[in-house]
């Protein structure tokens, strides 16, 4: 059997992609955590002006976003060591690679998550988690970020070849 010849992308590129696809899952989750917040206090009161949702999504961006973004590091570490190991038997860049990456994310934020819930007292740290809708999206995101993680660097390592 034949060895694959793989190059590997520089440190630095692996630290962009990296940073990359962390700030694109922590602001697709800090957007999701304010929508599912804005919505639950829409509900009780007599509506939210858009000014006011639109205010609440850019302190979220800048006081949430960054938090999230730590809670996400762990996740996308085992993310990107699991990509450069070749951990996934498929090939990253099919469709079924990346669903295999977005599953293997999604499992891995959800156990996270859950440490983070049995942990924290209520209310929460994050109060999207409460609801199955907002604990998809807070999954959703993470694994979107993991696609684009593990594109990026299949991407790389097929232009270098």
């Amino acid at each position: 059997m034949q060895r694959e010849n793989i190059t590997r992308p520089s440190p630095g590129y692996l630290i962009l992609s990296f940073l990359f696809a962390l700030l694109l899952a922590a602001t697709l989750g800090s957007l999701s955590q304010s929508h599912v917040n804005l919505v639950a206090i829409a509900e009780l009161t007599n509506g939210i002006s858009t000014s006011d949702w639109l205010a609440t999504y850019w302190f979220d961006l800048l006081n949430f976003a960054p938090i999230l973004a730590l809670i996400l590091l762990p996740t996308m570490l085992l993310v990107l060591i699991a990509v450069l190991q070749r951990f996934v038997l498929l090939k990253l860049h099919s469709r079924a690679g990346s669903f295999f990456i977005f599953l293997f994310t999604v499992f891995i934020f959800y156990v996270e998550l859950s440490i983070i819930n049995y942990v924290a007292p209520m209310p929460t740290l994050i109060a999207a988690n409460r609801t199955l809708i907002g604990t998809l999206a807070l999954l959703v995101s993470s694994g979107l970020g993991a696609i684009l993680l593990a594109l990026l660097i299949t991407h790389k390592t097929r232009s270098q070849k």
